[in-house]
C-alpha cells in the first residue's frame, strides 16, 4: 500500500481551509523535497504526518494520506511511517552535561533517564523534608532547650521538691523528704484537684494540728476510761438472742 501513497490530506494551523498535497508527481518518485520561509507549513505537514504514524486524535490538525486520485489510504499493521521531526528528537534524544562531558542519549534511555531524573528530584525533597524533621527534633532533644519536655519535667521535679517533698514526709511521718520520681510526678499529674491551694492548705493544716493533739501523750483526759463489767453468762444469752429467728 506504501507505493500507493502520492500526498497528504491536511487541514489545520498554517492550513486553515482543507488541502491536498501532492509529493511524488511522476509514478516512479518516491523521494520529495520539501521547502519553503518560516511559518508556511512545514512544521504543520510534519506534525500532520506524525499524527498519522501514531494514530493520535488532534483537535488542531487532521491529515489522511491520499493516492494519486485524492482517495484516503491506510496503513496495514505491517506498514509504518517513521517521522524524524523535532518531536522525535525532544521524544528520542537527549544531552546530558555533567562533570565528565557530554553524553548523548538515544531511544528508551531517554525515557529511562528521565524516570531516574524525576526519582533523584523525589529523592532531594525526601532529603529536605529529613532535614527539616530533623533540626525540628534537635529542638525538642536539645538539653535545657525550652522545647525539650524534660525541660518541664524538671521544673516540675524542682518545684515538688521544694513543697511537696517536705509536706508528703510530714504525713508520713518520715524525718527525711520524700523522694521525687517519675511515677510520682505522673501521679500528680493525672489528678484533679477542685479546690483552690489555700483552701487545700488550710484543710492540711487543720488535719496536721488534730493528728499532733492525737499523737502527743503529754496530754490528760478529764475522765478516765472505765472497764466494762459482763454479767455471768452473758455470751450464752447472746448467742440464745441472736440464734432466734425474726
Amino acid at each position: 500500500m506504501v507505493d500507493k501513497i502520492n500526498g497528504l490530506q491536511i487541514k489545520g494551523k498554517c492550513f486553515l481551509n482543507e488541502t491536498f498535497l501532492q509529493f511524488f508527481p511522476g509514478k516512479s518518485d518516491r523521494l520529495s523535497i520539501v521547502y519553503g520561509k518560516n511559518g508556511t507549513g512545514k512544521s504543520t505537514i510534519s506534525s500532520a504526518f506524525s499524527h498519522i504514524a501514531t494514530k493520535r486524535i488532534s483537535d488542531s490538525i487532521s491529515a489522511n494520506l491520499i493516492d494519486r486520485s485524492c482517495n484516503y489510504l491506510e496503513l496495514d499493521q505491517s506498514e509504518r511511517i517513521v517521522v524524524f521531526n523535532e518531536a522525535f528528537i525532544d521524544e528520542n534524544v537527549k544531552i546530558d552535561d555533567d562533570a565528565l562531558g557530554t553524553i548523548v542519549l538515544l531511544g528508551k534511555q531517554v525515557g529511562l533517564q528521565s524516570k531516574i531524573d524525576a526519582q533523584i528530584e523525589i529523592v532531594e525533597e525526601a532529603k529536605k523534608g529529613l532535614d527539616a524533621a530533623t533540626a525540628y527534633y534537635e529542638q525538642f532533644s536539645a538539653l535545657g532547650g525550652v522545647m525539650n519536655p524534660d525541660y518541664y519535667f524538671a521544673q516540675i521535679r524542682s518545684k515538688l521538691q521544694e513543697g511537696w517533698s517536705a509536706t508528703d514526709a510530714i504525713i508520713r511521718r518520715n524525718k527525711i523528704k520524700s523522694r521525687v520520681t517519675d511515677e510520682i510526678i505522673r501521679e500528680i499529674g493525672m489528678m484533679v484537684v477542685p479546690e483552690s491551694i489555700s483552701s487545700l492548705q488550710e484543710q492540711f493544716e487543720e488535719t496536721q494540728k488534730l493528728l499532733n493533739q492525737v499523737s502527743d501523750t503529754t496530754i490528760s483526759y478529764p475522765h478516765a476510761v472505765q472497764a466494762i463489767s459482763l454479767s455471768a453468762g452473758f455470751e450464752s444469752e447472746l448467742c440464745k438472742t441472736l440464734s432466734q429467728k425474726i
